[in-house]
């Protein structure tokens, strides 16, 4: 099942049975081809390299109060008809995978029993272990589940809810204390890539490139006082996943 992941898109790294996470160097550099995904113990998703995002919950109550805090429900996450799940077999633990078509930092709020999983501070992808990889407490094979078997797919997972989109922009915004803008258009690196081409060509000079670029907009703005609360979750992803990232 690992070589019909790759063959559908998913970059993965090779996980040790009974393991979480990988015990190798350039894991989130470098996925497995799918020559030799059949022959792995067990694997876990890239995905910053996938293009998806993870919400991990670790305690179904205390997620559910956060997110409904920022207008996310998590009941409605958990049982919409095209949701596409992992799970463990652990009591009131879930987890649902999501398109993201551009990483953002994966964020552990404390005290929100919840982790959003994408990629590292360094913007390297951070990994989930996919079914039937062997969970190491249960002894069992993660396994798919979908609220309805007819609909959803590994193969397709919906794209992220908008509420939990800008519930995690919102999230990173005060953990950063910046703003978070984007530009107003989607081929805007072909833009720049014009420009500068024009640039070399002659027919712009560089004051003119004030005038041409485009403008960022501002999508999130952090929130007054915000930050001490965020920092302390903020900081323990950097001791992790920081190590994860760069190896020993």
């Amino acid at each position: 099942m690992f070589r019909d992941y790759v063959e559908s898109g998913f970059a993965l790294c090779g996980i040790s049975r009974g393991k979480k996470a990988p015990e190798y160097d350039q894991w989130n550099e470098r996925p497995v081809p799918a020559e030799a995904a059949e022959g792995l113990e067990g694997a876990g998703l890239l995905h910053a390299l996938s293009g998806t995002a993870a919400l991990d919950i670790d305690s179904e109550p205390l997620a559910r109060e956060w997110l409904a805090e920022r207008g996310v429900d998590l009941e409605a996450l958990l049982n919409a008809p095209n949701a596409v799940r992992i799970d463990s077999g652990r009591y009131q633990r879930a987890k649902l995978l999501y398109r993201l078509r551009k990483p953002l930092r994966t964020l552990k709020p404390p005290h929100s029993g919840l982790e959003l999983r994408c990629a590292t501070a360094n913007g390297k992808s951070v990994q989930d272990v996919l079914p039937p990889s062997i969970h190491p407490q249960t002894g069992k094979p993660y396994r798919w589940l979908y609220p309805e078997p007819l609909i959803g797919d590994w193969r397709s997972p919906p794209p992220i809810p908008a509420t939990l989109l800008a519930a995690w922009r919102q999230l990173l915004a005060d953990t950063l204390n910046c703003n978070l803008s984007v530009l107003p258009q989607a081929n805007a690196s072909a833009r720049g890539a014009a420009l500068l081409g024009g640039m070399a060509a002659g027919h712009w000079r560089q004051p003119d490139l004030a005038a041409l670029a485009l403008a960022a907009n501002t999508v999130v703005q952090p929130h007054a006082g915000a930050v001490e609360a965020a920092a302390l979750g903020y900081h323990r992803f950097l001791a992790v996943y920081g190590r994860l990232a760069d190896g020993p």
